[in-house]
């Protein structure tokens, strides 16, 4: 870009062609063309200075000084118009350019000001008419010249000021029809298409092709500039891209919307745990294993270890909020996870999953194209599948847009021990992945792990290390170099608390005091904590008092809750609200725990007024359940995860001295289920739409009980779920206005991609919930009332009470519904689907047996052709196939195939799901046939295999599942177009979280069980060419063991080494090389 630069001694002289880095702040020029326009060449030749023309320029400069400017654009003379490579980056440009400018200055040569004496803006009015008809309106080029900048000011021919965009923007909407939000620099995406173009109805441009040109920034979107080829062609190209553009961002849109509504809040996870003590953690940074970390420019993991309660979540969101801040000048993204044991969602490895794509694919829309292969085909299989997921990630990290990215893992030690292969995963994301995809270029991944030394973590970076791909470093917290610093830190962290147990102590019992709690506590910060709330409560804070308390104070965290709880008076109005703490599905915030307090605590009312007005809870949470609760974020949560199983434990209570009665879990949810159940019965108004932003704050309880009641009813013994059947039952009615309320929060938080069910009978809600007591109380009304029965057995919208239960996996509620005789077991809803194929889909494995021992249909079959077996072998539910593999017969649905072509063994293979294999062979003897069987595309099983899992194959082909992205729904939320197999509301099955692929293992059971290991696709394809193309190295080195044939040829003449060679892969060209040196 260049400038015009009013120089000391008063010309007017052009820059250079400035860099964007390079651009200082300047003031841009909008007006109409004439007859005599300065151009790019009188400047640099010094003439033009007599054209009429000139005086723009001399406006422009004098008003660009006035307003303390020293460079100002124009475009007639900026623009080396000849030249038509610089021509086209301008135009590509121009928008930006506008809107970057400080300011802009219109300058309507038909406007004049000059019959009036006084410069009064508002006297002026004579002008106004002809500013209405000024032709600079009806120009197709000044229209981003009026949207795009912030501040826009209008001048007479003269240079008089006439108003600006803002003061004018009435007058401005009447004449030229752009709505006023426009006008006021609002997202241009806020408008749609139709609004954008109608805005260039009214205009037109000299050169017809530039009419189109002339909207690229309107839309942001870009296409070459061809001049001669007609406005038709240019609008037809320009309509293209805006489709492409509005496809993709619409797609984006959507795929963050479904992400993130399965993605935990990671940064309130992060914040649960508090700030670090001021200067502590610091020691950390000048270590040699951090700075390497930091400043090394290779991919790499640290792993920092360090026993129970020693700090170290705290000190992973030290790292978190050290890193974020770019002091280097490069671009960084910083990820992060904070595991929890205890809590579902936050030891749950594809949930965590969800969460880092999720976070660094928001940062650039461009990296969504990584997650589109996944999530274009299945949008719902791919959030809930951990391979789709750790492939999104892989992909995205490859690419030069992505800039480094640190990763930190705290507590990867706390998940469940099934799922340990997370670690070793993502520390394989430091490998250069240049053998198997495109390089990261100069991009690198630093990973982090926080951890506690145990067994499962120690073997884990023993996997590792075994990989001499990955560089790490182990920072042993366990150690004494680190511990001592850690101990440093818990002393300063004692220092600050100890003065304020007492304002007589001397220095010298200060310093006994800390010097007691530091050597006792070790390293312990969790420990010291409690000790120090307990010695704050003691009744004397003499000296000899303290002391004992920190020598009493067992060093075992169970037994130091036991002594705490012991000791501490809380009312039963404390123990509602640690019921409430404890039971909670999420942290609860104050606003929703006040009032869910309020509720359990005024049983006898029903309508409690001022509900919302209960005083500071806050308080009420730290007087009542001191010290084993804390706020963080106006949210409520146990001082410690190990907190709640004290609680919960009768073990830990002393029966000779029991002031201290356990928490019994089904009290926990007792309290909330009544708590969430009133406040939606009689403290939510009906006859009116609850979810606008405005209104919500209004009930603050309205998210967590419509969300989670239905869960806490449901974790109760069927005899406590009894006392709520009368209100539940009254909830579950959606022909009333308030249930409709509170079901669409329910549906918007947990079915987004789906329409609301409008139609559903109270029995099928009631199953789809799993609320045992209501459906058993339903039934007997129905049997008895038998009016009932024919229209429940028909079900809604396709769907039947009996399917639904299924589906959701509600055990106990089938069988009830079994008892009853009223439903067809195999009744058949959208798509041919039976309770079996939900259940299967969904791997309800129970479901599945008590369905089977009713004597469902195991061969029915799907509008697809799809039985039982199929489902659940494609979605890789392993103990579902095996039990479904033990009904009589069943064993012949095995080489049966559905939709394009697939069987069950297909499904398995094409996941890398070994168990599922494993299970599905030994039931097929001999089992060659089917090992072999194509598929619609001519692959067999392993062709599938050799895919491996850097690129997701086409599935089968599930409508009712399998979605594209673009088209899926997300009700309430976002306003797209239905899919038309959208109409059916059944719940799309995901696939087995966190089953590891192993595409090794399976190639060779295939090979194994007589699998052709160079069979041939119709195009000539071995599963060596698929292993070269997507599998990588290492399936290429498994298939040359199990006999494949480098030598093989596509149709097209090309063997497996020619394709790696084309393909640049080095390392599998090198294998395939000595491969051929050996025959």
């Amino acid at each position: 870009m260049r400038l015009l630069e009013c120089t000391p001694g008063g010309e007017i002289r052009l820059t250079d062609d400035l860099l964007d880095k390079d651009i200082p702040q300047y003031a841009i020029l909008s007006h109409t063309w004439g007859d005599e326009e300065v151009t790019f060449k009188d400047l640099t030749e010094g003439t033009g200075k007599n054209k009429l023309g000139y005086s723009k320029i001399q406006f422009c400069k004098k008003q660009a000084l006035i307003d303390g400017f020293q460079y100002f654009w124009v475009d007639t003379c900026c623009i080396d118009k000849p030249n038509y490579t610089e021509l086209q980056e301008a135009i590509a440009s121009m928008f930006r350019w506008y809107q970057n400018a400080e300011i802009c200055y219109v300058y309507l040569a038909d406007v004049s000001t000059s019959c009036s004496d006084t410069e009064d803006e508002h006297s002026l009015l004579h002008w106004k008419p002809t500013f209405r008809k000024s032709r600079w309106f009806t120009r197709g080029w000044t229209l981003q010249e009026l949207i795009a900048p912030l501040s826009v000011k209008f001048f007479s021919k003269e240079g008089m000021q006439l108003g600006t965009k803002k003061s004018l923007e009435q007058s401005i909407h009447e004449i030229t029809g752009i709505q006023l939000p426009a006008l006021q620099n609002c997202p241009l995406s806020d408008f749609s298409i139709s609004q954008r173009m109608a805005w260039l109805e009214r205009r037109d441009t000299t050169k017809k092709e530039d009419k189109a040109y002339s909207l690229l920034g309107i839309f942001d979107v870009y296409i070459p500039i061809i001049y001669g080829e007609g406005e038709e062609y240019a609008f037809s190209r320009l309509l293209k891209e805006i489709r492409n553009a509005s496809e993709s961002e619409q797609t984006y849109h959507n795929m963050s919307q479904l992400l993130k509504c399965y993605t935990p809040s990671h940064e309130s996870h992060k914040n649960e745990n508090p700030q670090p003590f001021p200067g502590t953690c610091k020691w950390l940074i000048g270590r040699h294993e951090y700075q390497s970390l930091i400043q090394e420019r290779n991919s790499m993991a640290l792993w920092i270890s360090g026993n129970a309660g020693c700090g170290k979540s705290v000190l992973a969101r030290f790292i978190v909020e050290q890193l974020k801040p770019n002091r280097d000048g490069r671009s960084r993204t910083v990820l992060f996870y904070f595991f929890k044991q205890g809590n579902k969602e936050q030891s749950n490895t594809t949930v965590a999953l969800r969460s880092l794509p999720c976070q660094l694919l928001t940062q650039t829309t461009e990296l969504w194209s990584h997650a589109e292969p996944s999530f274009g085909v299945s949008a719902e299989e791919a959030y809930g599948s951990y391979d789709a997921l750790y492939s999104a990630l892989q992909s995205a990290l490859k690419d030069r847009r992505c800039g480094d990215v640190f990763c930190v893992i705290d507590g990867i030690d706390q998940i469940y021990p099934t799922e340990k292969d997370i670690m070793f995963d993502l520390a394989k994301l430091c490998v250069d992945p240049g053998q198997s995809g495109p390089a990261l270029s100069n991009n690198t991944f630093k990973l982090i792990f926080t951890v506690r030394p145990t067994r499962e973590v120690r073997e884990a970076m023993s996997k590792v290390s075994d990989n001499g791909q990955i560089t790490f470093r182990w920072l042993k917290g366990e150690d004494q170099p680190v511990t001592d610093m850690i101990k440093h830190d818990l002393e300063l962290y004692v220092r600050d608390k100890v003065p304020g147990l007492s304002a007589k102590f001397s220095v010298e019992k200060e310093t006994l005091l800390i010097r007691q709690l530091v050597e006792r506590a070790d390293t312990n910060f969790l420990w010291v904590c409690l000790v120090l709330a307990k010695m704050r409560e003691s009744p004397s804070l003499v000296g000899p008092a303290l002391e004992q308390i920190i020598n009493d104070s067992p060093l075992q965290m169970d037994g130091l809750y036991n002594s705490l709880l012991r000791s501490a008076d809380i009312s039963e109005k404390g123990r509602t609200i640690l019921h409430m703490i404890v039971g909670s599905a999420t942290p609860m915030t104050l606003s929703e725990l006040r009032t869910a307090f309020t509720i359990a605590t005024n049983r006898d009312n029903k309508y409690i007024t001022g509900i919302e007005e209960e005083p500071d809870i806050e308080r009420a949470v730290q007087i009542l359940c001191r010290p084993l609760v804390k706020v963080v974020d106006e949210r409520v949560y146990l001082v410690h995860w190990t907190a709640k199983q004290c609680l919960l434990s009768v073990g830990l209570v002393d029966s000779q001295n029991p002031p201290w009665r356990p928490l019994n879990i089904h009290d926990c949810n007792e309290e909330l289920a009544f708590s969430c159940i009133r406040y939606l019965a009689y403290h939510v108004p009906s006859g009116k739409s609850l979810s606008s932003p405005s209104t919500l704050p209004k009930f603050p309880l309205l998210n967590h009980a419509s969300r989670y009641w239905p869960l806490y009813v449901r974790r109760l013994p069927k005899s406590q779920q009894k006392e709520f059947i009368t209100d539940a039952r009254s909830l579950l009615d959606l022909k009333c206005e308030r249930s409709n309320n509170w079901f669409s929060h329910y549906w918007q938080a947990m079915r987004p991609w789906q329409p609301r069910p409008r139609t559903w009978t109270i029995l099928m809600m009631a199953s789809f919930l799993g609320l045992e007591a209501v459906v058993d109380d339903l039934l007997e009304g129905i049997l008895q009332r038998q009016s009932e029965i024919q229209s429940e057995r028909q079900g809604r919208d396709g769907r039947t009470a009996i399917d639904l239960a299924a589906e959701s996996g509600h055990v106990r509620v089938l069988s009830s519904l079994l008892r009853s005789r009223i439903f067809d077991l195999d009744f058949s809803g959208n798509f041919g689907h039976t309770a079996l194929h939900d259940a299967a889909a969904h791997g309800h494995t129970e479901v599945v047996k008590t369905l089977s021992e009713a004597r469902a249909d195991v061969h029915a079959k799907t509008t697809h052709g799809e039985t039982a077996l199929h489902l659940a072998a494609h979605y890789g539910h392993t103990s579902t196939v095996e039990s479904l593999l033990t009904v009589p017969s069943s064993g012949s649905t095995l080489g049966e195939s559905h939709g394009p072509g697939w069987t069950a063994v297909h499904s398995a293979a094409d996941a890398g799901d070994i168990d599922t294999l494993v299970i599905l062979m030994k039931k097929m003897v001999p089992s060659s046939e089917v090992v072999n069987r194509v598929n619609d595309d001519g692959y067999t099983a392993l062709h599938l295999a050799a895919h491996g899992r850097l690129e997701p194959k086409r599935a089968p082909s599930r409508p009712d599942i399998s979605i594209p992205l673009k088209n899926v729904l997300f009700t309430e939320a976002l306003s797209l177009p239905a899919h038309p197999l959208e109409l059916n509301t059944t719940l799309r099955p995901r696939k087995a979280e966190a089953k590891m692929p192993r595409y090794r293992d399976v190639i060779s059971m295939l090979v194994n069980h007589g699998a052709d290991v160079n069979a041939k696709t119709p195009d000539g394809w071995t599963p060596l060419h698929f292993a070269v193309k997507y599998g990588g190295e290492d399936l290429v080195d498994r298939l040359l063991m199990e006999g494949a044939d480098w030598r093989m040829m596509t149709t097209s003449g090309l063997s497996a080494y020619d394709y790696a060679n084309l393909r640049g892969c080095t390392a599998i060209t090198e294998r395939l090389q000595n491969e051929a040196n050996n025959i």
